[in-house]
């Protein structure tokens, strides 16, 4: 748990037919952080940050 949340820290997803793998760490994870209003424009969110 992280701050009282049930949280993935390794993620691993493999493509049985190639054999070729994913894996998606996830370090310093924080949860009810303010985020700015900004962030969430209709540009940023078609383009990414």
């Amino acid at each position: 748990k992280v701050q009282g949340f049930w949280t993935m820290h390794l993620m691993q997803m493999e493509n049985v037919q190639t054999g070729h793998k994913t894996i998606i760490r996830m370090n310093n994870q924080r949860f009810n952080v303010r985020v700015s209003p900004n962030l969430f424009t209709v540009s940023k969110l078609e383009k990414g940050l």
